[in-house]
């Protein structure tokens, strides 16, 4: 029996990219260890260009990858956009509770604390550099693996 296909690496879920894409540390780590580079979103776009570069070329029923979408990938520099990771970490919707700028989680826990009476000294936490998140923050920290 063979894998469900992909339209895209990152959909891909035996593929480290996908893992690495979804927050994993460790896949993460290799990536950034094979790429030789410390920071995850030079690791990221470069990967993800070789990732289509190979498929772009392989023979039609092997992996391969349109043309077009390698040409995208290589205007884009490999660079994923902010909503396409937000996808792949649905999970901060939920576990987080709260998911919008420091200012919004910060009004949303005020308002939480004067239903509670609550005087935790909880700040809005900032999400991991999977990709360049702005302001983004959730009200929680997460407490499971964001992965699987």
């Amino acid at each position: 029996m063979s894998a469900p296909a992909a339209e895209d690496p990152k959909d891909y879920r035996f593929c480290g990219y996908g893992e690495a894409v979804g927050g994993n540390a460790k896949a993460r780590a290799g990536l950034q260890a094979i790429r030789g580079t410390s920071d995850w979103s030079t690791a990221q776009c470069g990967y993800r260009e070789v990732l289509f570069g190979t498929g772009a070329f392989q023979k039609p029923g092997q992996g391969a990858i349109p043309m077009e979408q390698f040409k995208q990938v290589l205007k884009t520099g490999g660079k994923l956009p902010l909503a396409t990771v937000l996808r792949c970490r649905v999970r901060y919707f939920t576990d987080g509770a709260v998911l919008g700028t420091q200012a919004f989680v910060t009004t949303h826990l005020a308002a939480y604390r004067l239903k509670t009476g609550r005087r935790q000294r909880t700040a809005p936490r900032p999400l991991p550099g999977v990709t360049d998140w702005g302001e983004l923050a959730t009200l929680r920290g997460l407490r499971r693996d964001p992965v699987g």
